[in-house]
């Protein structure tokens, strides 16, 4: 069987040149980025990214598709989609310089896969410079036709904004003539993500010493991450509750969601409260509620929305009773520390025990290469 990973993270060391997104590569292999006065350092000692007696993963893999393969193999993964580590890089930076960044970041990345040794092993995921929708419109299109990139990836909101405004409009249209699917991956950690749910009561705004400062002073005994526990499920439910109460896909009816970060366990717990408001809605404003919005109950949507999960989502299998497996897709989030990887897809399939070798399949390799026309 083979086995399509669609959430895997990658630093593009290619085709920045001119551009203030500043790449800094070490002698081990760790390395570090900044963009728009704000990065990201994986430079742990010898190269090693360590995991609290897990297997460190070498930084190189981070950014050396070559030494990667080797990581794949063992783990039994056969494609990977490659994504930024966040898809809000260039949301908070002066627009012009956000549109040629972009252009330039997804150039390297289309780059460094065509110039690797196994080309056909990955699949770029275009982040796109938001703030100007109709220029993330024409990003996408370029991406897709030009670069042969199957998919693009958002944040959940654009520096505060939801993905129903009616300025994402021309964004969302261009995306459903091209009949690409879009990856929402939410940012529970970096200071690229600006306006967080419920940041201000999880902790957020204190996290950053403690994630990305190594100090040399005295600190208290640092608090359990909050903030990353419930900032993905958060922006997950605002963003799916707004796609699907906005009508955006009565409008839109291509589009098609990957959500990642968050695994599948609270979507169950969602819709069944979709529902619920749905009834709500007319309990308090009776059937003039529905004039606008969308035209039918929330699950007579999912076909549009699907979860990247890793195995650890003790929900997976009631998700795949529920609705099916057609909405579950395997994920592994490597080379984050995170991640299950070396037994990513030993796990998921312990996780999948009992459920048919077609379902199996499905969740393991043939929803991702649908929705990737693959």
């Amino acid at each position: 069987m083979e086995v399509i990973d669609v959430d895997s993270h990658v630093t593009v060391t290619k085709g920045l040149e001119g551009t203030p997104f500043h790449v800094n590569i070490l002698p081990d292999g760790g390395h570090g980025f900044e963009f728009n006065k704000t990065g990201l350092r994986f430079a742990p000692p010898n190269g090693m990214i360590p995991r609290g007696g897990k297997e460190a993963i070498p930084a190189r893999s981070f950014w050396d598709l070559d030494r990667r393969l080797e990581d794949l193999d063992r783990d039994g993964i056969d494609r990977q989609v490659l994504i930024f580590h966040t898809a809000h890089v260039f949301y908070g930076a002066d627009r012009e310089v956000a549109i040629k960044t972009a252009r330039k970041y997804n150039d390297g990345l289309a780059e460094m896969i065509a110039t690797c040794k196994a080309p056909s092993r990955y699949l770029g995921a275009a982040p796109l410079p938001m703030q100007d929708p109709a220029a993330a419109a024409d990003e996408a299109k370029r991406a897709v036709k030009e670069l042969h990139m199957p998919v693009v990836v958002i944040g959940t909101n654009v520096r505060g904004r939801n993905l129903d405004m009616p300025e994402f409009e021309p964004f969302f249209a261009r995306i459903n003539e091209l009949n690409v699917p879009i990856i929402i991956h939410s940012d529970g950690l970096t200071a690229y993500q600006t306006h967080p749910a419920a940041g201000e009561r999880t902790g957020w705004l204190n996290r950053t010493g403690r994630v990305f400062t190594v100090r040399n002073v005295e600190e208290p005994a640092p608090a359990y991450p909050i903030w990353w526990m419930l900032t993905h499920p958060f922006e997950h439910m605002i963003a799916i509750t707004r796609i699907i109460y906005s009508g955006m896909l009565d409008r839109f009816p291509n589009l098609k969601f990957i959500f990642e970060e968050g695994n599948v366990g609270y979507a169950l717990y969602l819709f069944d409260r979709l529902e619920e408001g749905w009834e709500f809605g007319e309990m308090l404003n009776g059937p003039r509620i529905h004039l606008s919005g969308p035209k039918k109950h929330p699950l007579d949507y999912l076909e549009h929305f699907h979860w990247a999960v890793e195995s650890e989502d003790s929900l997976i299998g009631e998700a795949i009773k529920r609705w099916g497996a057609e909405r579950v897709l395997f994920s592994s989030d490597y080379p984050h520390s995170d991640t299950p990887w070396p037994k990513s897809v030993a796990e998921m399939k312990k996780a999948l025990y009992g459920f048919s070798a077609t379902d199996v399949a499905k969740v393991m390799h043939d929803n991702a290469a649908r929705l990737l026309h693959l």
